[in-house]
């Protein structure tokens, strides 16, 4: 290394596999209803009395468009059809 600070680059699974994270509860592994088992980086605070879990799974894509779009912004049921059919929008994903 001739005398150069360095380390190891680690791609994301190896990033993910590191002793210190495991050690320090970093990398979180949870259940997602379509994706299956997943991991995530837990918040890297933790106040003393709390824990860090994984109280939602993230949404889907497109899972909460038709629902903002009426709610939030007061488009009709027929323009997010025409909006979907046309491709300029994807809503409703599935979940299990």
């Amino acid at each position: 290394m001739a005398g150069v600070p360095s380390s190891p680059i680690n791609n994301l699974d190896t990033a993910l596999e590191d002793p210190q994270l495991a050690a320090r509860h970093v990398v979180m592994t949870y259940e997602h209803p379509v994706g299956g088992t997943m991991k995530t980086m837990a918040h890297p605070v933790l106040f003393e009395g709390t824990s860090r879990g994984v109280r939602l799974p993230p949404p889907m894509h497109g899972e909460h468009s038709r629902e903002i779009l009426k709610d939030r912004l007061d488009i009709t049921d027929e323009a997010i059809d025409e909006l979907i059919r046309t491709g300029c929008l994807k809503a409703d994903s599935m979940r299990k």
